[in-house]
């Protein structure tokens, strides 16, 4: 999703790929044998550092050969906006530019943030995405200094989002037909939602801190009413770091659909 300075050397095999989750005080890393390291920030060094330190210090067969490494950050850090619609663009640099005058007002990221979208916003709003340009520079420089090959850094809120729609496209979930939908994604640090009538979103948005099971039943209620939508309508997502790994969904778990919204969820 966000362009990266460097790539892996393609002359040699790939190796494992590592898993990351990055929360504003925390991060999660997982080595590809699937052991897993929870760090925090502390007054020396911030969460991020010490996994990069970590991973500096992992035997390298061949030194050329950089370990690959998978990054997905919370609601916190890449926050979702609603761009568009924009009548009169002619270039993909000018949609880029009015998602990244949009992002400061938009999220609760401070100006500078750096933002990307998935679709031209002309005609129809589109769904974007604002990421802590702080974060994103303290990654990349430690990742290069560590001799990291980072292969992708986007919002796991946005991969648990890719699944569902290609779930949907599919035929394979109950509610596959929709035309309008809420989806909530709950990490440790936010509760991120997102509602669209089918591929046009009309609220995204994330909640930071993050409510606790109540309240994030509450405002989940509250949307739905608002909606005149059925409970149907929902799904939940939330994000366990360590916790049932996959290669394609790392640690994201789907929230029962019969769960009631009054129950307190794990999360």
């Amino acid at each position: 999703m966000f362009k990266l300075p460097f790539q892996l050397p393609r002359r040699l095999p790939l190796p494992k790929k590592w898993q990351l989750f990055c929360g504003l005080e925390q991060a999660w890393l997982q080595s590809p044998a699937g052991e897993v390291s929870c760090f925090n920030t502390e007054a020396k060094a911030s969460a991020l550092q010490q996994c990069f330190d970590a991973l500096r210090l992992e035997p390298r067969p061949w030194p050329r050969l950089q370990p690959r490494l998978q990054v997905l950050v919370s609601g916190a850090l890449a926050q979702p906006f609603v761009c568009g619609p924009a009548p009169g663009l002619q270039h993909w640099k000018e949609a880029t530019e009015l998602a990244q005058a949009m992002a400061s007002s938009a999220t609760q990221l401070p100006e500078g943030c750096i933002s990307s979208i998935e679709h031209w916003p002309e005609h129809v709003a589109v769904l974007a995405t604002a990421l802590n340009e702080r974060f994103f520079s303290e990654l990349t420089e430690l990742a290069q200094g560590a001799g990291v090959s980072l292969t992708s850094v986007r919002p796991w809120w946005a991969m648990a989002m890719s699944a569902l729609k290609s779930n949907r496209a599919s035929g394979t979930t109950a509610d596959a037909d929709l035309a309008q939908s809420v989806v909530a994604f709950s990490d440790p640090d936010s509760l991120t939602i997102l509602i669209g009538h089918g591929q046009v979103p009309t609220l995204a948005l994330s909640n930071i801190p993050r409510p606790n099971p109540q309240q994030q039943s509450d405002l989940l209620h509250r949307l739905l009413v608002s909606e005149s939508l059925e409970e149907g309508s929902l799904s939940r997502f939330e994000v366990l770091p360590g916790q049932g790994a996959d290669a394609s969904l790392p640690w994201i778990h789907a929230i029962a659909a019969n769960q009631n919204l009054q129950e307190s969820t794990s999360t």
